[in-house]
């Protein structure tokens, strides 16, 4: 656990050798010290520790019962024999385990500006949590080493208590980038407390600029593939300004 966490007095761990709310920062440290895929959050509020613990717990739940029922419908994956080692240590000091494969957010969204209105999820998730008079949001972070590109992260998403009803919970793709990983669990989650309780976001329109994404990174695909051409054809003039 980061030593900059000690000066907080509550410690959520919700994945961990004995999880529960924690008021040692040492005793809370070794339940997630070389613990592969340990997950926890710190507060200075018990009553917002207790609620984000519960609501996470929940949140758990419910996405092992969508893994059960995905595996149960779509078999279990072939399984090559693991390489040695099976973890890896991330930057935190801790253990992350190896993995073949995940949902990562693509290179094309990756640390992208492709939205025509570049806001911040995060923020504006706050934003409507405060209008609605919810509680703030808390983020669980993820780490996973893939063979192939690293260290990878995901952030899971809860409000404590569960104010909107156990379902109302988020968790964001992979990343290799902290950033955009939070920003992904921060946009989903937004959509479902837009959804439940009926707000609007006068300034952004999130689905009109998720859909404007995808357009310039299709457009970005469509103008990659006339350059390719124009090679292949021995035309040395170049199509940057040329629309598809």
């Amino acid at each position: 656990m980061e030593a900059e966490l000690s000066k907080f007095t509550y410690f959520v761990i919700t994945k961990g050798r004995n999880p529960g709310v924690f008021t040692s920062f040492d005793e809370a440290s070794a339940q997630v010290a070389d613990y592969p895929n340990a997950e926890y959050q710190a507060f200075n509020c018990q009553a917002l520790a207790l609620g984000f613990y519960t609501a996470r717990l929940t949140a758990l739940e419910k996405e092992k019962e969508a893994l059960d029922e995905m595996t149960l419908q779509m078999g279990l994956p072939d399984e090559s024999p693991p390489k040695s080692p099976t973890t890896v240590v991330t930057e935190n000091g801790q253990r992350a385990p190896l993995s073949r494969w995940v949902n990562c957010i693509p290179p094309t969204e990756v640390a992208s500006a492709a939205y025509a209105v570049n806001l911040s999820m995060e923020d504006l998730l706050h934003k409507v949590c405060y209008n609605a008079s919810l509680p703030p949001p808390s983020y669980f972070r993820t780490e996973l080493g893939l063979r192939d590109t690293g260290v990878v992260y995901a952030f899971s998403v809860v409000l404590p208590w569960n104010p909107l009803g156990a379902d109302v919970h988020a968790k964001g793709r992979f990343s290799p980038l902290e950033m955009d990983a939070k920003e992904d669990a921060a946009f989903n989650m937004l959509q479902k407390v837009l959804h439940t309780t009926g707000q609007e976001i006068r300034d952004f329109n999130y689905l009109k600029a998720k859909m404007l994404q995808m357009a310039n990174n299709e457009l970005s695909e469509e103008v990659e593939r006339l350059q390719e051409k124009a090679r292949l054809h021995g035309y040395d003039s170049s199509l940057e300004n040329v629309s598809p």
